[in-house]
Protein backbone atom coordinates (compact mmCIF):
# COMPACT_ATOMS: atom_id res chain seq x y z
CA UNK A 1 0.00 0.00 0.00
CA UNK A 2 1.19 3.37 -1.05
CA UNK A 3 1.52 6.23 1.91
CA UNK A 4 -1.27 8.18 2.04
CA UNK A 5 -0.43 12.40 2.65
CA UNK A 6 -3.63 12.46 5.03
CA UNK A 7 -1.31 10.20 7.21
CA UNK A 8 2.32 11.93 8.75
CA UNK A 9 3.74 8.27 10.59
CA UNK A 10 2.32 5.25 10.88
CA UNK A 11 3.14 3.09 13.93
CA UNK A 12 3.94 -1.05 13.21
CA UNK A 13 3.86 -2.69 16.33
CA UNK A 14 3.89 -6.85 15.74
CA UNK A 15 2.73 -8.89 18.65
CA UNK A 16 2.47 -12.34 20.00
CA UNK A 17 0.84 -13.10 23.26
CA UNK A 18 1.54 -9.61 25.31
CA UNK A 19 -1.89 -8.92 26.20
CA UNK A 20 -0.31 -7.29 29.31
CA UNK A 21 2.02 -5.26 27.08
CA UNK A 22 0.82 -4.07 24.07
CA UNK A 23 -1.45 -1.86 25.37
CA UNK A 24 1.15 0.35 26.75
CA UNK A 25 3.15 0.38 23.59
CA UNK A 26 0.15 1.38 21.82
CA UNK A 27 -0.63 3.86 24.47
CA UNK A 28 2.68 5.51 24.34
CA UNK A 29 2.19 6.15 20.84
CA UNK A 30 -1.47 7.40 21.66
CA UNK A 31 0.89 9.74 23.62
CA UNK A 32 2.25 11.56 20.28
CA UNK A 33 0.61 15.05 19.28
CA UNK A 34 0.62 17.37 16.94
CA UNK A 35 0.68 14.51 14.26
CA UNK A 36 -1.57 12.66 11.96
CA UNK A 37 -1.03 9.33 13.15
CA UNK A 38 -1.91 6.05 12.27
CA UNK A 39 -1.08 2.90 14.64
CA UNK A 40 -0.95 -0.41 12.87
CA UNK A 41 -1.14 -3.35 15.58
CA UNK A 42 -0.43 -6.94 13.55
CA UNK A 43 -0.54 -10.09 16.03
CA UNK A 44 1.19 -13.14 15.10
CA UNK A 45 -1.63 -15.39 16.29
CA UNK A 46 -1.56 -15.12 19.93
CA UNK A 47 -3.45 -17.44 22.00
CA UNK A 48 -3.86 -15.12 25.23
CA UNK A 49 -6.43 -12.18 25.32
CA UNK A 50 -4.16 -10.12 22.56
CA UNK A 51 -6.94 -10.40 19.95
CA UNK A 52 -9.52 -9.44 21.71
CA UNK A 53 -8.46 -6.77 24.05
CA UNK A 54 -7.43 -5.55 20.05
CA UNK A 55 -10.59 -5.78 18.45
CA UNK A 56 -12.35 -4.02 21.85
CA UNK A 57 -9.69 -0.59 21.33
CA UNK A 58 -12.06 1.19 19.02
CA UNK A 59 -9.83 4.19 18.49
CA UNK A 60 -9.98 5.39 14.76
CA UNK A 61 -5.79 6.04 15.06
CA UNK A 62 -5.72 2.27 15.68
CA UNK A 63 -6.13 -0.38 12.93
CA UNK A 64 -5.58 -3.84 13.86
CA UNK A 65 -4.24 -6.96 11.49
CA UNK A 66 -4.85 -10.56 12.67
CA UNK A 67 -2.78 -13.09 11.64
CA UNK A 68 -4.75 -16.64 11.82
CA UNK A 69 -1.29 -18.69 11.75
CA UNK A 70 1.92 -18.07 14.06
CA UNK A 71 4.68 -17.09 12.06
CA UNK A 72 7.73 -17.04 15.46
CA UNK A 73 9.00 -13.97 13.77
CA UNK A 74 8.30 -10.31 14.59
CA UNK A 75 9.93 -9.26 11.13
CA UNK A 76 7.32 -11.23 9.48
CA UNK A 77 4.77 -9.02 11.03
CA UNK A 78 6.67 -5.80 10.24
CA UNK A 79 6.52 -6.76 6.39
CA UNK A 80 2.46 -7.61 6.97
CA UNK A 81 2.29 -3.95 8.86
CA UNK A 82 4.64 -2.34 5.97
CA UNK A 83 2.79 -3.57 3.25
CA UNK A 84 -0.78 -1.97 5.19
CA UNK A 85 0.98 0.99 6.39
CA UNK A 86 -0.19 4.82 5.28
CA UNK A 87 1.82 6.88 6.88
CA UNK A 88 4.75 9.12 4.61
CA UNK A 89 7.01 7.86 7.48
CA UNK A 90 7.40 4.69 9.48
CA UNK A 91 8.30 4.03 12.91
CA UNK A 92 8.74 0.53 13.66
CA UNK A 93 7.82 -0.74 17.95
CA UNK A 94 8.11 -4.16 19.69
CA UNK A 95 5.26 -4.90 21.73
CA UNK A 96 7.00 -4.21 25.08
CA UNK A 97 9.00 -1.31 24.15
CA UNK A 98 7.12 2.22 24.95
CA UNK A 99 7.77 5.71 22.76
CA UNK A 100 9.36 8.83 24.83
CA UNK A 101 6.04 11.45 24.95
CA UNK A 102 6.50 14.03 22.23
CA UNK A 103 9.61 12.86 20.61
CA UNK A 104 7.86 11.23 17.16
CA UNK A 105 6.73 14.97 16.42
CA UNK A 106 10.73 15.99 17.20
CA UNK A 107 11.65 13.36 14.79
CA UNK A 108 8.93 14.29 11.81
CA UNK A 109 9.33 17.77 11.77
CA UNK A 110 13.53 16.85 11.61
CA UNK A 111 12.94 14.46 8.66
CA UNK A 112 10.35 17.01 7.11
CA UNK A 113 13.08 20.02 7.56
CA UNK A 114 16.09 18.13 6.50
CA UNK A 115 14.06 15.71 3.25
CA UNK A 116 15.61 12.81 5.61
CA UNK A 117 15.38 9.21 4.37
CA UNK A 118 16.00 8.36 8.10
CA UNK A 119 16.01 10.14 11.36
CA UNK A 120 17.86 8.42 14.38
CA UNK A 121 17.47 9.57 17.82
CA UNK A 122 18.59 8.42 20.93
CA UNK A 123 17.36 5.45 23.05
CA UNK A 124 17.43 4.07 26.59
CA UNK A 125 17.24 0.37 28.23
CA UNK A 126 14.21 -0.20 31.28
CA UNK A 127 13.39 -3.31 32.66
CA UNK A 128 9.44 -4.72 32.66
CA UNK A 129 8.82 -2.09 35.88
CA UNK A 130 10.01 0.77 33.80
CA UNK A 131 13.13 1.04 36.15
CA UNK A 132 16.06 1.97 34.19
CA UNK A 133 18.71 -1.04 34.01
CA UNK A 134 21.69 -0.67 36.09
CA UNK A 135 24.31 -0.65 33.86
CA UNK A 136 27.64 1.70 33.17
CA UNK A 137 25.72 3.33 30.31
CA UNK A 138 21.55 3.49 30.55
CA UNK A 139 21.08 6.08 27.24
CA UNK A 140 22.57 6.25 24.08
CA UNK A 141 22.94 9.04 21.07
CA UNK A 142 22.64 8.43 17.84
CA UNK A 143 26.08 8.50 15.67
CA UNK A 144 25.69 11.38 13.51
CA UNK A 145 25.52 10.37 9.44
CA UNK A 146 29.25 9.99 9.16
CA UNK A 147 29.80 7.75 11.79
CA UNK A 148 27.42 4.84 10.57
CA UNK A 149 29.71 2.79 8.84
CA UNK A 150 31.96 2.86 11.78
CA UNK A 151 28.61 1.76 14.12
CA UNK A 152 27.98 -0.78 12.03
CA UNK A 153 31.36 -2.32 12.32
CA UNK A 154 31.21 -2.16 16.27
CA UNK A 155 33.18 1.23 17.22
CA UNK A 156 29.97 2.99 18.00
CA UNK A 157 26.64 1.89 19.53
CA UNK A 158 23.89 1.67 16.48
CA UNK A 159 20.47 3.13 16.94
CA UNK A 160 17.56 0.39 17.89
CA UNK A 161 14.81 0.00 15.62
CA UNK A 162 12.77 1.75 17.04
CA UNK A 163 15.21 5.06 17.45
CA UNK A 164 14.77 5.32 13.97
CA UNK A 165 11.76 6.92 11.49
CA UNK A 166 11.70 6.41 7.80
CA UNK A 167 10.53 7.88 5.08
CA UNK A 168 8.04 5.29 3.63
CA UNK A 169 9.09 5.92 -0.51
CA UNK A 170 12.56 4.96 0.68
CA UNK A 171 11.89 1.39 2.41
CA UNK A 172 8.85 0.12 0.67
CA UNK A 173 10.79 -1.85 -1.60
CA UNK A 174 12.37 -3.95 1.55
CA UNK A 175 11.56 -6.93 3.49
CA UNK A 176 12.68 -7.46 7.24
CA UNK A 177 15.02 -10.82 7.32
CA UNK A 178 13.00 -13.58 9.74
CA UNK A 179 15.71 -16.35 9.35
CA UNK A 180 17.80 -14.04 11.60
CA UNK A 181 16.56 -14.37 14.88
CA UNK A 182 17.88 -12.09 17.24
CA UNK A 183 19.89 -9.68 15.05
CA UNK A 184 16.84 -9.03 12.19
CA UNK A 185 17.20 -5.32 13.79
CA UNK A 186 20.34 -4.45 13.24
CA UNK A 187 20.59 -6.69 9.81
CA UNK A 188 17.38 -4.03 8.71
CA UNK A 189 19.23 -0.74 10.52
CA UNK A 190 22.76 -1.57 8.13
CA UNK A 191 20.59 -2.64 4.99
CA UNK A 192 18.62 0.77 4.97
CA UNK A 193 21.66 3.19 6.15
CA UNK A 194 23.52 1.49 3.54
CA UNK A 195 20.80 1.78 0.83
CA UNK A 196 22.64 5.71 0.04
CA UNK A 197 19.63 7.75 1.25
CA UNK A 198 20.40 11.23 3.54
CA UNK A 199 20.29 10.30 7.07
CA UNK A 200 20.29 12.57 10.14
CA UNK A 201 20.40 12.73 13.83
CA UNK A 202 18.43 14.38 16.47
CA UNK A 203 19.96 14.79 19.90
CA UNK A 204 16.30 13.45 21.61
CA UNK A 205 15.65 10.15 23.37
CA UNK A 206 12.93 8.41 21.35
CA UNK A 207 12.51 5.13 22.86
CA UNK A 208 13.11 2.85 25.60
CA UNK A 209 14.08 -1.37 24.99
CA UNK A 210 12.28 -3.20 27.36
CA UNK A 211 14.48 -6.13 28.84
CA UNK A 212 12.31 -8.84 30.83
CA UNK A 213 12.20 -12.44 31.48
CA UNK A 214 11.09 -14.16 28.37
CA UNK A 215 12.38 -11.07 25.61
CA UNK A 216 14.62 -12.11 23.06
CA UNK A 217 17.94 -10.98 24.57
CA UNK A 218 17.12 -12.63 27.65
CA UNK A 219 16.02 -16.11 26.10
CA UNK A 220 18.54 -19.36 26.08
CA UNK A 221 16.67 -20.77 22.59
CA UNK A 222 19.60 -19.66 20.79
CA UNK A 223 22.93 -21.25 21.58
CA UNK A 224 26.33 -19.15 20.73
CA UNK A 225 26.63 -20.64 17.77
CA UNK A 226 23.40 -19.52 16.10
CA UNK A 227 24.23 -15.94 16.99
CA UNK A 228 27.90 -16.62 15.63
CA UNK A 229 26.69 -17.83 11.88
CA UNK A 230 24.13 -15.63 11.71
CA UNK A 231 26.44 -12.41 12.53
CA UNK A 232 28.67 -14.00 9.41
CA UNK A 233 25.75 -13.69 7.53
CA UNK A 234 25.03 -10.59 7.83
CA UNK A 235 28.22 -8.90 7.71
CA UNK A 236 28.35 -10.75 4.20
CA UNK A 237 25.44 -9.04 3.57
CA UNK A 238 27.52 -5.66 4.67
CA UNK A 239 30.84 -6.47 2.58
CA UNK A 240 28.49 -7.08 -0.30
CA UNK A 241 27.04 -3.74 -0.03
CA UNK A 242 30.03 -1.75 0.66
CA UNK A 243 31.31 -3.01 -2.68
CA UNK A 244 28.62 -2.42 -4.42
CA UNK A 245 28.27 1.56 -3.35
CA UNK A 246 32.35 1.65 -3.84
CA UNK A 247 33.08 2.35 -0.03
CA UNK A 248 35.22 -1.23 0.80
CA UNK A 249 38.00 1.23 1.78
CA UNK A 250 41.36 -0.10 3.17
CA UNK A 251 39.92 1.11 6.93
CA UNK A 252 36.39 -0.82 6.40
CA UNK A 253 38.39 -4.15 4.92
CA UNK A 254 40.29 -4.45 8.22
CA UNK A 255 36.94 -3.41 10.48
CA UNK A 256 35.33 -6.44 8.57
CA UNK A 257 38.01 -8.44 9.08
CA UNK A 258 38.10 -7.60 13.25
CA UNK A 259 34.37 -8.67 13.04
CA UNK A 260 34.89 -12.10 10.88
CA UNK A 261 37.61 -13.25 13.61
CA UNK A 262 35.37 -12.49 16.37
CA UNK A 263 33.07 -15.64 15.16
CA UNK A 264 35.91 -17.70 13.69
CA UNK A 265 36.99 -19.44 17.23
CA UNK A 266 33.78 -20.97 16.86
CA UNK A 267 33.59 -21.63 13.37
CA UNK A 268 36.51 -23.53 14.19
CA UNK A 269 35.13 -25.46 16.62
CA UNK A 270 31.86 -26.52 15.12
CA UNK A 271 32.69 -26.04 11.23
CA UNK A 272 36.15 -26.26 10.60
CA UNK A 273 35.79 -26.32 6.27
CA UNK A 274 33.99 -22.61 7.22
CA UNK A 275 36.87 -21.81 9.49
CA UNK A 276 39.37 -22.65 6.88
CA UNK A 277 37.37 -20.45 4.52
CA UNK A 278 36.71 -17.15 6.76
CA UNK A 279 40.26 -17.27 7.78
CA UNK A 280 41.40 -16.94 4.12
CA UNK A 281 38.75 -14.31 3.22
CA UNK A 282 39.87 -12.46 6.87
CA UNK A 283 43.36 -12.29 5.28
CA UNK A 284 42.67 -11.54 1.95
CA UNK A 285 40.95 -8.61 3.49
CA UNK A 286 43.87 -7.96 5.58
CA UNK A 287 46.63 -9.47 5.07
CA UNK A 288 48.67 -7.99 7.64
CA UNK A 289 45.72 -8.82 10.50
CA UNK A 290 46.11 -8.39 13.76
CA UNK A 291 42.98 -9.21 16.28
CA UNK A 292 41.79 -6.00 18.17
CA UNK A 293 41.49 -6.30 21.93
CA UNK A 294 37.82 -6.08 20.94
CA UNK A 295 38.25 -8.70 18.93
CA UNK A 296 40.39 -10.96 20.64
CA UNK A 297 39.36 -10.41 24.63
CA UNK A 298 42.07 -13.36 25.35
CA UNK A 299 45.82 -11.58 25.93
CA UNK A 300 47.35 -15.20 25.89
CA UNK A 301 45.71 -15.91 22.53
CA UNK A 302 47.05 -12.57 21.23
CA UNK A 303 50.72 -13.28 22.96
CA UNK A 304 50.67 -16.45 21.18
CA UNK A 305 49.77 -14.50 17.49
CA UNK A 306 52.82 -12.40 17.92
CA UNK A 307 54.77 -15.30 18.61
CA UNK A 308 54.15 -18.36 16.62
CA UNK A 309 51.82 -16.41 13.78
CA UNK A 310 47.80 -16.54 13.15
CA UNK A 311 47.21 -19.51 11.45
CA UNK A 312 49.31 -22.32 13.22
CA UNK A 313 47.56 -20.40 17.04
CA UNK A 314 44.37 -20.72 15.25
CA UNK A 315 45.20 -23.93 14.79
CA UNK A 316 46.54 -25.42 17.63
CA UNK A 317 43.51 -24.12 19.41
CA UNK A 318 41.21 -25.75 17.27
CA UNK A 319 42.48 -29.01 17.47
CA UNK A 320 42.84 -28.16 21.74
CA UNK A 321 39.18 -27.20 21.66
CA UNK A 322 37.49 -29.59 19.12
CA UNK A 323 39.36 -32.34 21.93
CA UNK A 324 37.45 -30.94 24.72
CA UNK A 325 34.20 -30.73 23.35
CA UNK A 326 34.43 -35.01 22.21
CA UNK A 327 34.70 -34.85 26.26
CA UNK A 328 32.65 -32.58 27.13
CA UNK A 329 29.84 -31.87 24.08
CA UNK A 330 27.68 -29.55 25.98
CA UNK A 331 30.56 -26.69 25.84
CA UNK A 332 28.70 -26.07 22.30
CA UNK A 333 25.21 -25.44 23.58
CA UNK A 334 25.77 -22.68 25.88
CA UNK A 335 23.75 -19.63 25.85
CA UNK A 336 24.93 -16.41 24.11
CA UNK A 337 23.14 -14.26 26.54
CA UNK A 338 22.84 -13.56 30.54
CA UNK A 339 20.06 -12.12 31.80
CA UNK A 340 20.31 -8.01 32.72
CA UNK A 341 19.94 -6.61 36.41
CA UNK A 342 17.01 -4.93 37.28
CA UNK A 343 18.21 -2.46 39.66
CA UNK A 344 17.32 0.90 38.70
CA UNK A 345 15.35 4.53 39.33
CA UNK A 346 11.61 4.61 38.88
CA UNK A 347 10.48 6.58 36.05
CA UNK A 348 7.61 9.13 37.19
CA UNK A 349 5.45 9.16 34.03
CA UNK A 350 3.91 12.58 34.35
CA UNK A 351 7.73 14.20 35.55
CA UNK A 352 10.25 11.79 34.63
CA UNK A 353 13.92 12.17 35.90
CA UNK A 354 15.56 10.60 33.27
CA UNK A 355 19.18 10.91 32.68
CA UNK A 356 20.65 13.57 29.68
CA UNK A 357 21.68 12.46 26.33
Amino acid sequence: MHSDNSVDVTVIIPSHNRSHLVWEAINSCLDQKGLALEILVVDDASTDSTPQMLKNIGLPEVRVILLEKNHGCGGYGRNIGLSNARGRYIKFLDSDDILEPGTLLKEYRAAIEHNADMVMSGWGVIDEKKLIIDVPIRTYEPPQPEQVLEAIMGLRKNPYTAAVLYRHEYISDMEWDCSLATIDDFDWFCRTALKGGKLIAIKELSYWWRVRPGSIITSQTNTFFDRVKQKDRLYNTIERLLVERGQLTDKSKDLLAQQYYMGLRAFGRFNFSKFQQILSHILELSPGFRPTVRSEYNPLIRFAFRMFGIKATLLLYVFIRRGMDIFHPRHGEFSYFDKAGTKGVLLNSENPKRPAL
